[in-house]
This record gives C-alpha cells, structure tokens and sequence, in this order.
C-alpha cells in the first residue's frame, strides 16, 4: 500500500499459520529452514521488482527491501521502499503507477511459488519433531535439520530431494 513514506506491503501466511496449528495443535514460529524459504522467495520477488523498476536516478529502484515476520501466530513477510515518490512511479508514456500493478503482480507470483514449498518444509519440519518426540526428544526446540538454503536452486534440491 502507499503511504506518505513510500510504498509498504505486509503479507501474513495464514495459510502456513492454519497449517502449523493443524500439525502441531498449536502455533509455532518457523524453523530456521522454514523461515529460509521465506526469505528466500521474498527475495526472488523483491530483486524482481528492482530489475523490472524504470531508472532514471536508480535511487527508487535501489531501495527495495524485504522483512520476513517469524513470531507464533504471526508469520509474514514485508516488502516496501521507503523512498517517497515511489507511489508515483510509472513507465513513461503510460500513467499507471507501478505500485498498483507491477509491484502486486510480482509479488503475488512469487507468493504462489512459495507456499508449496513452505507447505513441504512444514510438513517435514513436523515429521521430524513428531520422530524426535517419539524418541523422548523435546520435539520443537530439538529439530536441528539439514543444511541451511541460500538460494533458490538449494531449495528446489531440498524439496525434491536432490
């Protein structure tokens, strides 16, 4: 949305929340690796957004930023830019303002990329507290799982297994 600020678009996955409470019968915050396909896909979706941005100064396109919100019952994520003339920002000769499609649009692209792939990692990260508490394990706070992901080809092997 835009505000005097600039340009602030928070995401809540109440999906992924829904999902956590069915599985663990009470809200979580992510994982590491939970949070990591967050970020990741977050990421994906504001870098997109920059390389789509029309330059003229770049300092627009240069301040897009993402946050992901990890707190039981309250997972998220926010993009935004800052800089107080990106609501008017628009291709030239065509006056819609890119905050109102282009923006949306990407994001939403990349949200429907993301959530299958947080719905697998929950349902491992499930998997794995329910074996550990089988095991006399603490569940949660014990799950350490594989290795970090830092990009976006590190999840694609994670999720299908490579």
């Amino acid at each position: 949305m835009a505000t005097e600020a600039g340009y602030i678009a928070p995401y809540q996955l109440a999906s992924i929340e829904q999902l956590i409470l069915q599985l663990n019968g009470q809200p979580r915050s992510l994982t590491s690796s939970e949070a990591n396909v967050v970020h990741v896909y977050a990421q994906g979706a504001t870098e997109e957004i920059a390389a789509s941005w029309p330059v003229d100064t770049g300092n627009s396109r240069d301040q897009w930023m993402f946050f992901v919100g990890n707190s039981p019952g309250s997972i998220s994520f926010t993009i935004q830019n800052l800089v107080d003339y990106v609501p008017f920002v628009h291709y030239p000769g065509d006056p819609t303002e890119l905050v109102d499609t282009l923006v949306p649009d990407i994001i939403d692209r990349w949200i429907d990329r993301m959530l299958p792939a947080l719905r697998a990692e929950v349902e491992q990260t499930q998997r794995d507290i329910t074996a550990n508490l089988a095991q006399g394990g603490k569940g949660y706070l014990d799950v350490r799982r594989r290795k970090p992901l830092r990009s976006l080809s590190d999840l694609i092997d994670a999720v299908l297994g490579g």
